[in-house]
């Protein structure tokens, strides 16, 4: 067995999921989705794993040419599959979260992955609901793998007073943090609008890089009404990742929609709860020792899980515990079996994703 993987190494998650992979002597090759590479490069038996398939036409202008670059995609995977591959998809999203130019367009393409799909990997029950609820023909198909924690993958040399005192943190402020690429889908002009209905002596803290010039003039325009919010706006190093998370009393994800959530893991990694929607993979990692979760249709819900926080007393040691049962070990052994059940000419198991093998 051999797996193609698309992409290999370009994030945490990939990075860390290989890892584990090939520590179970499954070799992992970093793939190329052109027809001049997949023909010099499959073999037959080979496994080829997508992550994210709208890059593949994403970066297309207009819904013309995305439509002939998602084609361009469709006939790569029947190509892979004519010659002997079969093809497995990790599905992070429901649908990509920066649309494209006609939006239906990623429906299509969702349907294409999964049928052209023999696995489809997703990161636990209740996203897997929200999956199969949207797109049934994925059920038979769907493999419950956990995502992995980040306990070891980043640096955790700072007390949450170094952290602070790192980034000019007052030591009693109380402390919302935003980590991560700042884009419209994270809902961050939302979050800034429900913080300042948050009294008292707090601080809002959006640390990390705003691809659209335009989308951080539009929250740095609301944030300059309230000087309780920070921004610090730029790429975040691994080594300096540390602070803006352990600085925080709580990591913030108010996103619009979210199927999957590395930022929870990343919270829960470093001992830190989290503020986030009452979905998919959120429902099967956080409760009510490990965060805050309100209802999607709550139109005060973020503002008022803001404002509950400082009445919540949270245990990071009971956090960093939850945390520990997710792990990318656990999740690389459930995708090479589902794999070697779909070899050996069966449909790969449903698993409950969660606690660790």
């Amino acid at each position: 067995m051999r797996v193609l993987a698309f992409p290999k190494g370009t994030s945490p998650y990939t990075e860390c999921f290989y890892r584990a992979v090939e520590t179970l002597g499954v070799p992992v090759e970093d793939g190329v989705m052109s027809g001049g590479w997949l023909r010099a490069n499959l073999r037959r038996g080979d496994w080829v794993h997508l992550h994210w398939p709208s890059f593949e036409y994403a970066h297309a202008r207009g819904a013309l040419r995305q439509g002939v670059a998602l084609a361009r995609l469709v006939a790569l995977l029947g190509l892979a599959r004519v010659s002997g591959a079969r093809i497995a998809w990790t599905a992070h999203n429901l649908l990509p979260h920066d649309p494209a130019a006609w939006p239906p367009l990623d429906v299509v393409a969702r349907r294409a992955v999964i049928a052209s799909s023999d696995v489809v990997l997703v990161h636990g029950p209740a996203a897997a609901r929200v999956l199969a609820a949207r797109f049934p023909a994925v059920t038979p198909k769907l493999v419950e793998v956990p995502h992995g924690h980040w306990i070891d993958h980043y640096p955790r040399t700072q007390s949450r007073a170094e952290a602070r005192a790192a980034l000019g943190l007052t030591a009693d402020a109380t402390v919302y943090a935003f980590v991560g690429l700042c884009k419209p889908y994270k809902n961050l002009e939302g979050l800034v609008r429900a913080f300042g209905r948050v009294p008292g002596a707090a601080t809002l803290l959006i640390a990390g890089r705003f691809p659209d010039p335009a989308y951080e003039a539009a929250v740095r325009a609301l944030a300059a009404a309230d000087p309780r919010v920070r921004i610090d706006a730029g790429f975040i190093p691994d080594a300096k990742l540390q602070s803006y998370v352990v600085a925080a009393d709580v990591v913030v994800a108010p996103y619009r929609e979210i199927l999957t959530s590395g930022t929870a893991m990343l919270a829960q990694s470093f001992g830190r709860p989290v503020i986030s929607l009452r979905q998919g993979f959120l429902l099967d990692v956080v409760d009510e020792a490990t965060g805050i979760l309100y209802a999607p249709d709550d139109a005060d819900g973020l503002a008022n899980a803001l404002a509950a926080l400082p009445g919540r007393r949270f245990d990071e040691e009971r956090i960093v515990a939850s945390a520990r049962r997710h792990t990318f070990e656990t999740a690389a052994a459930r995708f090479v079996a589902a794999l070697r059940e779909v070899d050996a000419g069966r449909p790969p198991a449903v698993r409950e994703a969660g606690a660790s093998a």
